[in-house]
């Protein structure tokens, strides 16, 4: 991760503005779907991550509760098996 926002060379640069360009749009998408699942703000919405980047993105997007990142394939895998129980 780096160090600082402003980066200093033009790895630590690109590396800031993914990392911290991701983290920011994704705080905004998730206050966006807050605002429109309750606009009056009365009920604690949790945020979860999917996927394998997730976990890399989290610490620039604190709205994020938690990490699950295998929860598609975790999914695919209770349908498979309900599927094949017969």
């Amino acid at each position: 991760p780096p160090k600082k926002v402003i980066g200093t060379s033009t790895v630590s640069a690109m590396k800031s503005g993914v990392l911290n360009g991701y983290g920011a749009m994704i705080e905004g998408l998730i206050e966006k779907v807050k605002k429109e699942m309750d606009p009056e703000g009365s009920t604690a919405i949790a945020v979860l991550a999917t996927g394998g980047m997730s976990a890399i993105v989290r610490p620039f997007a604190p709205s994020i509760d938690r990490v699950e990142p295998n929860l598609t394939l975790e999914g695919l895998l209770l349908i498979f098996e309900k599927l094949t129980r017969r």
